[in-house]
């Protein structure tokens, strides 16, 4: 779009979240573009800045220009009005609920005590003239010393990101501002770029970070379930996992797995209570003919509280006939994301995501390329998903960086699955610390 002076006004979309093997699901937050040659704009004149959500939505006419000092809960920015003159011209938001695709992640940290970080941005793709323009976002309390913050921009067709900015993490709550001239990067005319801002507790561990989530907003609740047919009967290769004191069950293998996941997305427990029992109390060996008496579970409940106070609720099993497959469900002030498969994340063919935000109806979303690091023409399935793994690791040998999963990673989940057992046979809820 031409603007008087010879500027030029470019459409741009952003993204919240990171690869790694976290499940992620689909969040696109906007953002920015860039001037022609003439020289940039002076920033008290600039007629876009990124705006909060409810912003955008209440004034789409008014865009925001935030100041660090200020603590909104919840966030906002503060707006104000350029002046309007023949040389500004009117900013008017794309008709439409949501950008094209959003990819969000969530929080998998070991430290605790990490708050998770909020973009600021509307509720559609921004514009912007300055060639190295503002990004806010928002933490509701200073993090823990020693806290990383992590800034990436993305061109949304480019493999290698734009910059990835190691920036120091915030002396105060409330709004923080980064200036993209001050790190020396610049945005190109009529080019999408993707944004997103992470906190962690080690700068090398990505699935350590809290990935701000503009696409739901603040996560309200979630459920995951995991439902998988064929309970009543085995080869007698596999009978073997029919005691539980053995620890290859429902509990351990499945649960562990998909209670995994959603970790990885809303981030850790609080707090569980649940349900872990044995419905099938006797498998058939399919190749001998013989009964086998069962004490592994087969069935998990769990309902609790997440440490960013959203409530939680999981139901893993195997059932004998035409199970559901696996369905995670995340709820925000904003909106809801909605992944599925067949069977578990990690097997079989890649998980389906759909969502809507401030709307009942949802939509099927796609995957950013950011996020596919195997090769074109890689098979899906269990190819992909272990080519994504590899490559991940690849990718720190070359850097030198660290990558996920690691031990402690582990050691959080088997204590995590111990407090679900525990809650279970003590029928009390149980702190996960």
């Amino acid at each position: 779009m031409a603007l008087p002076g010879g500027r030029t006004l470019t459409r741009i979309k952003q993204l919240s979240g990171r690869s790694g093997r976290r499940l992620t699901l689909p969040l696109l937050l906007a953002v920015i573009s860039t001037p022609a040659a003439a020289a940039p704009p002076e920033p008290q004149k600039s007629p876009l800045t990124l705006a909060s959500s409810e912003e955008s939505r209440t004034s789409p006419s008014n865009p925001g220009a935030g100041t660090e000092d200020e603590q909104p809960v919840p966030p906002q920015v503060a707006a104000t009005t350029p002046p309007q003159t023949d040389s500004l011209p009117v900013y008017t938001p794309p008709r439409r609920a949501a950008p094209r695709v959003m990819v969000g992640g969530g929080s998998r940290s070991v430290q605790r005590g990490v708050p998770r970080p909020l973009a600021l941005v509307p509720a559609h793709v921004a514009l912007t003239s300055a060639e190295s323009p503002s990004l806010f976002w928002w933490i509701k309390t200073v993090p823990p010393a020693g806290t990383s913050v992590v800034l990436t921009v993305m061109n949304d067709d480019a493999i290698e990101p734009l910059a990835e900015l190691e920036l120091p993490p915030p002396r105060q709550a409330g709004i923080q501002r980064v200036r993209l001239g001050d790190h020396g990067v610049s945005l190109a005319p009529g080019v999408e770029y993707e944004w997103s801002i992470s906190l962690g507790a080690d700068p090398a561990s990505h699935s350590d970070d809290q990935i701000a989530n503009g696409y739901v907003g603040e996560v309200m609740a979630c459920h995951v379930s995991l439902l998988r047919d064929g309970v009543l009967a085995r080869p007698s290769s596999r009978t073997w996992q029919h005691d539980a004191s053995l620890g290859a069950n429902t509990l351990t293998i499945a649960n562990g797995h998909t209670i995994d996941a959603l970790r990885f997305v809303v981030g850790d427990f609080s707090h569980v209570a649940a349900v872990v029992t044995t419905q099938a109390r006797q498998w058939l060996e399919t190749d001998t003919k013989r009964l086998v008496d069962v004490t592994s579970p087969d069935n998990v409940l769990v309902s609790g509280r997440l440490a960013n106070g959203a409530v939680a609720s999981v139901h893993v099993a195997a059932v004998p006939w035409a199970a559901s497959g696996f369905r995670m469900e995340i709820y925000g002030l904003e909106g809801t994301l909605v992944a599925t498969s067949e069977d578990s994340p990690q097997l079989g063919e890649m998980v389906r995501l759909f969502g809507a935000r401030a709307s009942n109806t949802l939509v099927p979303l796609e995957v950013p390329v950011s996020y596919v690091h195997v090769p074109a023409g890689t098979p899906s399935g269990d190819p992909y998903n272990v080519g994504q793994m590899y490559c991940a690791f690849a990718q720190a040998i070359r850097s030198g960086k660290g990558t996920q999963p690691d031990f402690d990673v582990a050691v959080g989940l088997h204590r995590f699955v111990d407090a679900i057992k525990r809650a279970s046979d003590t029928r009390a809820e149980v702190g996960v610390g």
